[in-house]
């Protein structure tokens, strides 16, 4: 509806997600567009929400996926879990079914309510799909132990020479704690020695509530406001760059999305449209308690920056890695001001306004 509905924090990834039997229309401009279509430098979608009418209209949806009618994966031995029911309904028609008056008869609302309940695929990052299936690479029983025979000679980092057959004898306890508390031993004789399908639970409800009002022959005025609560309960903990189902954690991102908008008609050839919008976005990311440092590890923390005493990220050459730092807690507000001014002149159509955001 011409409101930013985007996470400035980052560029990426939305703060709203309308369902299709709340949308109107879906503007897409790839290139060389106008001025007054925004000021990125990228492809940009414009949803147009419904609007009520005359008569009143509903709809009671589902639509749901379930594994047990996909078939496998050729890489997979097994299918991911997968169950999805995505439902809602949605209602509009005059606001005023009773009215007399031109003013109140030409008042009309659109409400929206749509859910999510899904088990399986997860989040790994703001602009990629879910994700089903996790490989990874993780030391076996006797690397653990210290036996790299086969490997590259590894040197004592003590002493500067070769271990005798490359057998490790100095292993750090900090090591072999977290080793043992967070990477789990191989299930799979590929290269990435790991494969996993959690069944990730995520949670998705939206309200929306649109009013249009005629006042005049001239001027039409739409209120419209969107509330999404979006949550998942992941079983590794993502974005960051834990590998395995050893550190999970909750993963929501609840967005606001409102606007106010005014077109008034001067003359058949002139017309202005005003613009007032609000956009809000909250991302919490907090792993569970299994990323809190174990009893026992004796690593330090530099500068007492580590708050939620978690585990120190750790990344091994050849293997995946774990850690749940690089959390990313933060809240955007975004308010619009805009307005456009199109004049007809004979063959000729010009365009000119501003457009403010506070971000």
């Amino acid at each position: 509806d011409g409101v930013l509905a985007m996470d400035t924090g980052g560029n990426r990834g939305l703060n709203l997600f309308p369902p299709m039997e709340a949308i109107q229309e879906i503007q897409v401009h790839k290139s060389n567009y106008t001025a007054d279509i925004g000021s990125f430098g990228y492809s940009q979608v414009n949803v147009v929400t419904r609007s009520g009418g005359d008569k009143y209209h509903g709809d009671v949806y589902e639509v749901f996926s379930n594994d047990a009618l996909n078939t496998r994966n050729y890489f997979n031995t097994s299918k991911p879990p997968l169950h999805d029911n995505n439902f809602g309904y949605d209602f509009g028609g005059r606001l005023l079914p009773g009215a007399k008056r031109s003013l109140a008869r030409n008042i009309f609302f659109f409400w929206s309510q749509a859910f999510d309940r899904r088990s399986g695929p997860e989040l790994t990052g703001f602009t990629s799909a879910p994700q089903s299936t996790f490989t990874a690479t993780t030391p076996t029983a006797a690397q653990r132990a210290g036996n790299f025979a086969g490997s590259p000679v590894i040197k004592n980092p003590d002493t500067g020479l070769p271990y005798t057959g490359n057998q490790i004898t100095n292993i750090d306890p900090n090591a072999t704690l977290l080793l043992n508390a967070y990477f789990p031993l191989p299930n799979s004789a590929s290269s990435s020695n790991y494969v996993i399908s959690p069944k990730s639970q995520t949670s998705w409800r939206e309200e929306l509530i649109r009013i249009d009002a005629v006042l005049s022959p001239s001027d039409t005025v739409t209120a419209r406001y969107a509330h999404d609560a979006w949550s998942q309960q992941q079983a590794i903990l993502k974005p960051s760059n834990q590998s395995f189902a050893t550190i999970g954690g909750s993963f929501a991102k609840p967005g606001q999305n409102g606007v106010l908008q005014w077109i008034h008609i001067f003359s058949p050839t002139l017309l202005n449209q005003a613009t007032i919008g609000y956009s809000r976005n909250q991302i919490t990311q907090s792993p569970n308690s299994s990323a809190q440092r174990p009893a026992g590890l004796t690593i330090p923390s530099l500068y007492n920056a580590n708050i939620y005493n978690l585990i120190p990220t750790i990344t091994i050459s050849g293997y995946s890695s774990i850690g749940a730092q690089g959390l990313t807690n933060n809240t955007n507000n975004v308010y619009t001001w805009r307005d456009d001014v199109t004049k007809q002149l004979h063959n000729h159509s010009f365009k000119g306004g501003f457009n403010i955001l506070r971000i």
